[in-house]
């Protein structure tokens, strides 16, 4: 497993309110008590701003330290040959908790989660906040270091600020076969 990952540090946001993530991953490693950032973002040596998503104990955990945000799914993802489609969508200014994020796998919206709290009304989760280390796999640690690397292969990581996108504008289902594909060239 590699060590590497790529980062920008974000500026001002379009909307600090609402962003998305798509990407599709393969995973190399499983296991219990193992954990691969596939996306993340922090403050640089700061210990208590923190935002990600990963594959935790084979379950999608998306975390936001500072908002008391946990998303674990029941489902667990052990194909190492399968390509998943990540959907993350968040959108705080929501007043239902359960619209403020969303994940979608593959499509379908996941609704099945062994812990769901949500964040509060109109929170700013550390995607959205300039200045932040925003990382493409990997996640950043307590220390504001990065960790945890992603095992695997990532692709057509879309990161969408200031707006909350559906599955459907990254993939859609082929009719002959009935898998989900990749839409190459999202708008």
């Amino acid at each position: 497993m590699a060590s590497t990952y790529i980062y920008r540090t974000l500026g001002t946001p379009t909307n600090a309110y609402k962003g998305t993530v798509s990407h599709w991953v393969k995973r190399s490693g499983i296991g219990a008590s193992t954990e691969f950032g596939s996306f993340g973002a922090w403050a640089n040596g700061v210990s208590s701003t923190r935002s990600h998503c990963n594959f935790y104990d084979d379950t999608i955990y998306f975390y936001s330290q500072q908002h008391s945000t946990v998303l674990q799914t029941n489902r667990k993802f052990r194909d190492t040959n399968a390509w998943y489609h990540v959907v993350i969508a968040w959108d705080t200014t929501q007043s239902t908790a359960s619209d403020r994020v969303k994940i979608y796998i593959n499509g379908v919206q996941e609704t099945s989660f062994s812990t769901a709290n949500y964040p509060a009304q109109n929170s700013v989760l550390e995607f959205n906040t300039s200045g932040r280390r925003f990382a493409v796999g990997c996640l950043g640690s307590g220390s504001g270091s990065a960790y945890a690397f992603w095992d695997g292969s990532i692709s057509h990581f879309h990161f969408c600020d200031g707006y909350a996108y559906s599955a459907s504008d990254f993939g859609s289902t082929d009719s002959t076969t009935g898998e989900w594909k990749i839409n190459t060239s999202p708008s």
